[in-house]
């Protein structure tokens, strides 16, 4: 497998560089003079990146939809040098007025940290866009040759290549190294010291034993943390320290005891082959994983901030929170904590901040999905061959779970995760018994409800497929050991139950049409169903349930048959049934990865038997490695830059920005930041002023995307500010300072991204003062009526406290600034 990875490497031209996204000025509200006319429009920049190797800008066109001519630009080391380092120039004849123009250059490979300009040139009556206040703190904006206020729009790009790679991630390794030490703990020991409960699985696979550590630890934690909070335990960092030194002690001992034979089972004979082409697979899985991250500051989109909030509340608390109080004021905790879970004892034995917690948990158990797939595909069909396959296309193939990160979406992520091992443990179970069996098929169960309700009532339609087909074919059902599995788990999440049993009652006095599902929100996302590979994917996995049917694999067809079921649970609305929010079209869609690969790996099967009977099992052999190697390497290289831009809230600029709030506001400062509509009813935060009470512990006035289920009234008040927010350039100055006044504000914060709450708007009002100003970031002081204003938790404002204070930034007063 080794050696056709590297062959792989070597015969891929396509595997060479990407081009990424290097520095990005966004914002833009005026027209440049017309190139035509004799000048020349320039930007000073700061390369981030070596091997700069484009710059895009936008066109404007005067007088007329249609032009002739070159435009060219001229990248040279300053304003004041002639030299030329590149140049390029495009035919104006296919562009028209607001397109994009990019100009691609041979790449300046020693870019990164030094300073740039580019010039454009042309006799046609064009120009470009630029924004007439700062918006960018790594250079300025010049016409003629002469710095102007302002900087242009524009996007420079460089080429990532191998090299560049293998530099980020060797820094990233050395910065994260505490981190990924302690996630590997908590994904690996308590599954570990669980599974010394069982005797090993009938083929001693110790992949089997690894993903089952992995499931298994998934669930333990919060099935553990849930019944220690119902006792009245507070947990700590110490606390979390010494109990994974004491398990960890305890584990060694244990595996010390019987010779590590459970270690010593990687290199028998009968595993090493699997054990080799599998950790491939999963090792250069994770390195794709990290070098999607390499550029984000925070978690991306903004499922992440109440993600960060909820784990918070268990680092602060020690336990289950039972309220979202004193940070929001909504009494009743019920969002599903597994998690969360994780990311608290992963924070407390690392010593990170949560945000930077999630993001690197987050990818690693990402990567674990590939693992438990191959779980998963061998224990429906027998063969590890399936299960190598099945991995391969979950880790670098298809485009889910990978693309889950680019939404934040972590919880259905660990789901996914858990399911597997908790599904082949109640299996194994079931088929042969035995208390420990149950027990931790029982535990398994309960950790997955408590992770992600929707990936649990997925899998409870699975198994009620397996459980009737089992019957089907045997003419017997254990319903013993079904009711004990169903009773344990019920038993090991009853403290859960309760609370949400007593939540929907609340919710359906309320209101009885409150579990009513919305049916845009459930609408079937076609886009995401095609999205990369999937075509191909589908297509191959339809063969491999054809293949299925003939060889009466019952694995794969009752895995096709929950498919269904699934598709019929999201759409009651095909049985005359009402939709519902329980479930919907989304979370089942961007789980399709795992019915598909399962699929894939079963025609992988069938293939390799037919041309292993016809050309020789070792010719066969060698047919799949480099198959699987081509397209492993070649799939795993187009996900690397798979993060979508739109979803990056923050930047460095904001991360400096946070640190100057920390030391230079007091803490009673709140927030006016910028907000957008979502989805339903729910409005949200588009910039970094969303994440400020996470990292500062100063208030804002957008509280994370769960403040749904606060009473109707506090509802509609934070809907009616985030609505008047978003829409706050078209309000006069006297409604808008009415607002601010409602609002309980003391300061104004516009992050990179930005919204309606712009500086070029802000600054014009005489009582709005300027105090901070990196780039595009700008922060405004109230500077008149501050003492009139009074926070009410009903107007929306958050307050959460700092979790870190180790970022650090710098930044310039903007004392000095004209109004326009």
């Amino acid at each position: 497998m080794g050696f056709s990875i590297a062959l792989t490497l070597l015969l891929c031209p396509a595997c060479s560089y990407h081009t990424q996204v290097d520095v990005a000025q966004g914002r833009l509200d005026s027209a440049a003079p017309s190139l035509g006319d004799g000048h020349v429009i320039g930007q000073t920049f700061t390369a981030r990146r070596p091997n700069l190797s484009a710059i895009q800008v936008r066109l404007v066109v005067y007088g007329g939809e249609e032009v002739e001519g070159p435009i060219t630009v001229h990248l040279r080391a300053s304003p004041g040098d002639s030299t030329d380092l590149a140049t390029a120039s495009l035919d104006l004849t296919t562009y028209k007025h607001n397109v994009l123009l990019r100009f691609d250059f041979p790449p300046q490979r020693n870019s990164a940290g030094q300073r740039y300009y580019f010039a454009l040139e042309s006799a046609a009556p064009v120009s470009v866009w630029y924004n007439s206040w700062d918006a960018y703190g790594g250079g300025q904006l010049h016409l003629d040759g002469q710095p102007r206020d302002g900087d242009l729009e524009f996007t420079t790009y460089y080429r990532d290549d191998l090299a560049i790679m293998a530099h980020d991630l060797w820094q990233m390794s050395a910065t994260w190294l505490t981190g990924l030490m302690a996630v590997m703990l908590v994904l690996l020991v308590p599954g570990y010291l669980l599974l010394e409960c069982l005797p090993s699985p009938p083929d001693d696979d110790p992949l089997v034993n690894l993903a089952l550590a992995v499931g298994l630890s998934l669930a333990v934690l919060p099935v553990g943390l849930q019944w220690l909070s119902v006792i009245g335990c507070h947990l700590s960092a110490l606390f979390a320290r010494l109990l994974f030194f004491v398990l960890t002690l305890f584990l060694l001992l244990r595996w010390a005891r019987r010779g590590f034979a459970d270690l010593r089972a990687w290199l028998a004979l009968r595993n090493r082959r699997y054990s080799l082409a599998v950790g491939a697979v999963l090792g250069l899985t994770l390195v794709v994983r990290l070098l999607q991250v390499r550029g984000l500051v925070l978690p991306p989109w903004v499922d992440s901030v109440h993600h960060s909030l909820i784990a918070q509340l268990i680092v602060s608390e020690g336990q289950v929170p039972s309220s979202y109080e004193p940070f929001l004021p909504i009494a009743r905790f019920y969002y599903h904590f597994g998690f969360h879970t994780q990311i608290a004892f992963t924070a407390w034995l690392s010593g990170l901040d949560v945000p930077t917690t999630i993001l690197i948990f987050g990818q690693v158990l990402n990567a674990a999905n590939a693992l438990a797939v191959y779980l998963f595909a061998t224990r429906l069909t027998g063969r590890r061959l399936a299960g190598l396959v099945a991995a391969l296309v979950v880790g670098l193939v298809s485009w889910m779970p990978a693309y889950y990160v680019t939404w934040g979406r972590y919880t259905q992520l660990a789901g996914m995760a858990l399911v597997p091992a908790a599904l082949a443990q109640t299996i194994d179970a079931t088929e042969m018994g035995g208390e420990r069996r149950v027990v931790l098929a029982a535990v398994g169960l309960a950790g997955l409800f408590l992770t992600h309700a929707r990936v649990a009532i997925f899998a409870a339609i699975f198994l009620g497929v397996y459980w009737v087909d089992s019957f089907l074919r045997t003419r017997r059902l254990a319903v013993g050991r079904v009711l004990a599995i169903s009773i344990g788990a019920a038993l090991l999440s009853l403290p859960w139950l309760v609370r949400l049993a007593e939540t929907f009652v609340i919710a359906l006095r309320a209101s009885p049409q409150s579990l009513q599902g919305d049916a845009i929100y459930n609408r079937i996302p076609w886009e995401l169903v095609w999205i990369g590979p999937n075509r191909e994917l589908m297509f191959l996995a339809a063969l491999g349930l054809l293949a299925a049917l003939v060889r009466r694999q019952h694995g794969v067809v009752e895995l096709t048959v929950t498919t269904g079921l699934v598709a019929l649970a999201v759409n009651p609305m095909a049985l005359g049934l009402p939709p519902t929010n329980l479930v919907n079209n989304l979370s089942a869609v961007i789980a399709l990865y795992l019915p598909v690969s399962v699929g894939v790996g079963w025609l992988a099967v069938v293939g390799y038997d037919i041309v292993g009977r016809s050309l020789g099992r070792r010719l066969a052999q060698w047919m799949l490695a480099l198959l699987l190697a081509i397209a492993g390497v070649t799939g795993g290289w187009r996900l690397i830059p798979i993060v979508n831009p739109v979803t990056i809230l923050a930047t460095a600029d904001d991360l400096a920005a946070m640190a100057w709030i920390r030391e230079h506001t007091p803490p009673e400062a709140v927030f006016l930041v910028n907000t957008w509509h979502w989805q339903l009813n729910i409005y949200v935060g588009s910039d970094a002023g969303y994440w400020i009470p996470i990292l500062t512990g100063r208030r804002n006035t957008m509280p994370p995307a769960i403040y749904p289920a606060g009473d109707a009234g506090y509802v509609t008040k934070v809907n009616a500010l985030a609505e008047a927010v978003s829409r706050a350039d078209r309000l006069s100055e006297a409604e808008f300072r009415q607002l601010v006044r409602d609002a309980g504000a003391t300061h104004v914060y516009v992050g990179s991204r930005g919204g309606a709450l712009s500086p070029a708007w802000l600054i014009q009002y005489t009582w709005l003062r300027p105090i901070y100003q990196n780039g595009a970031v700008w922060i405004f002081e109230v500077i008149s009526d501050r003492a009139s204003f009074e926070l009410s938790p009903q107007t929306g404002a958050t307050c959460l406290r700092p979790v870190s204070d180790a970022r650090s930034g710098a930044c310039r007063l903007a004392g000095s600034y004209r109004r326009g």
